[in-house]
């Protein structure tokens, strides 16, 4: 069946290592810091880090366990008037908008935002402008700056492509993008990684890149959800030159794989997600 996917173009800032240990990659998207991320960070957990689509989170949040990573949404005054100018740490900054592209894969709740289903078009030159407006002042700073995320659509590769040939004489430091499909489709998922891991490395400016998955679903039957993590997140962690991912998401109401329940406890999937061992961890989970 053909279903929305969206191409997002997204710029991330952060404070954090680009590259952080095999087995700390793992990452929480939320909406409610109070309850739906409080129960992640217990012992032998592989979750290190959380953001939740927007630049601050509450007290509620659990910072002595998990780094926060700030964002900011959109370009619209009501995101920017919101993001602050000089990012605490660890810090994220994640500037979206959207280009709808046909693919077959997985529904994605309210276009890719938990908030909002308003999109806009971005074309390549208008997120090298935004990047250069919003990104490039925090050059330079021992800060790392991501450039616009793309997900697994058909134009997401190229329209990334374009935006690293356009950006010239930009700071972009990795590039996080989304992925969505079937839980079967192991297969497709590495090489797919793979394929946006070589714009890093020929895209331009020398080096080679990290890639950041802040957004990856794979739909199917529960059991086939659990195969699909136990065997991509143990590849993820062994595999140097991707630095963060994260499972979309942590939200009750999500009946396509939700790593919580409404108390707030993981679910089956959010325990197998937490404590799947990376091959540098050893896990003496008693479930």
């Amino acid at each position: 069946m053909k279903l929305l996917l969206i191409t997002i173009a997204a710029f991330l800032i952060a404070l954090v290592s680009a590259s952080p240990a095999p087995g700390h990659k793992r990452g929480l998207a939320f909406n409610n810091p109070s309850t739906y991320v409080q129960h992640f960070n217990g012992p032998n957990s592989a979750v290190s880090w959380a953001y939740n689509w927007d630049s601050t989170t509450d007290d509620a949040f659990p910072h002595n366990n998990l780094q926060f990573m700030p964002m900011l949404w959109s370009d619209a005054p009501d995101h920017t008037a919101n993001a602050s100018p000089s990012p605490p740490s660890p810090y994220l900054l994640l500037k979206n908008t959207a280009e709808l592209t046909l693919s077959s894969g997985a529904a994605i709740a309210e276009l890719e935002s938990p908030r909002s289903s308003i999109c806009i078009s971005m074309s390549p030159q208008r997120a090298v402008d935004a990047y250069r407006k919003y990104m490039m002042p925090f050059a330079h700073r021992e800060i790392s700056l991501g450039a616009p995320a793309v997900t697994n659509g058909p134009d997401g590769l190229p329209w990334l492509r374009e935006f690293v040939r356009l950006c010239t004489g930009c700071q972009i430091d990795f590039l996080p993008i989304h992925w969505y499909d079937a839980a079967t489709n192991i297969l497709y998922f590495k090489n797919h990684l793979a394929e946006a891991h070589a714009v890093t490395v020929t895209g331009g400016g020398g080096g080679s890149r990290q890639i950041w998955l802040t957004e990856f679903h794979g739909s199917g039957t529960p059991d086939e959800q659990v195969a699909f993590l136990r065997d991509v997140m143990p590849w993820m962690d062994a595999t140097p030159w991707i630095s963060r991912y994260a499972w979309f998401w942590t939200e009750p109401s999500y009946d396509q794989g939700a790593l919580v329940h409404a108390d707030g406890q993981p679910t089956a999937l959010g325990l197998v997600y937490a404590y799947t061992p990376s091959p540098l961890t050893v896990c003496t989970c008693t479930w």
